[in-house]
C-alpha cells in the first residue's frame, strides 16, 4: 500500500498593515478675534516742536477710506495711539483742487478714536467727536483721488482712492 507523503499547505496568516488616518485640520473662517498685546510702560510717542501758537502732536492720525459716493461723501480718519490730539493747526487737504478742511480750533481728537469729515448736500451737521462736517459743497471725485492729512505745513499722511492712485 502506497505510504501517504505529507505535503506542506501554505496557509495565509493575516498581518496588520498600517492604515493612513486623515486628521481634520482647522480651516480660517474669517472670524478675528483681538487678543490683548501688553505693551511696555516705557513705550513713547514721537512729538515734534510745536508750531507757534499751536499744540505739540504726539498722536499718529492717519486716513483710512474715502467715499466719495452719493450726496454724503466723507473722509474717515483714526487715532492709533492712546494720546488725544488737539486739532488746532490740522488740515485735510484734497490734492486734486487744493480744497482744503481745516479741524476746528477747540476740536480734540479722542485717543483711539475715529472721526468722519462730510461734505457734499448730504452732509450731516457736525456731531463731534465722531461727525465733523466740512462743506455742503462735493469736494471729492467719485472716480478717485488724493487727500492729504497735515500739521501745519507738514505732510503726515498722503492717501489715495480708486483711480487717484498712481
Amino acid at each position: 500500500a502506497p505510504t501517504p507523503t505529507p505535503t506542506a499547505t501554505l496557509t495565509s496568516t493575516p498581518t496588520r498593515t498600517p492604515t493612513v488616518t486623515r486628521t481634520p485640520t482647522s480651516t480660517p473662517t474669517g472670524t478675528w478675534i483681538p487678543t490683548a498685546t501688553p505693551s511696555p510702560s516705557a513705550t513713547r510717542t514721537a512729538t515734534t516742536t510745536p508750531l507757534p501758537g499751536c499744540p505739540a502732536y504726539g498722536s499718529r492720525l492717519l486716513i483710512t477710506a474715502i467715499s466719495a459716493a452719493g450726496s454724503d461723501e466723507w473722509v474717515r480718519l483714526i487715532n492709533t495711539t492712546g494720546t488725544a490730539q488737539p486739532m488746532a493747526c490740522w488740515t485735510l487737504v484734497n490734492i486734486d483742487t487744493a480744497a482744503t478742511y481745516s479741524f476746528p480750533d477747540d476740536f480734540v481728537f479722542p485717543a483711539y478714536g475715529a472721526v468722519r469729515v462730510h461734505s457734499g448736500p448730504g452732509a450731516p451737521m457736525s456731531s463731534p467727536p465722531r461727525d465733523l462736517r466740512w462743506t455742503t459743497d462735493y469736494v471729492w471725485r467719485d472716480e478717485g483721488g488724493e487727500a492729504q492729512i497735515r500739521y501745519g505745513s507738514t505732510v503726515i499722511q498722503t492717501f489715495c482712492y480708486g483711480d487717484g492712485c498712481h
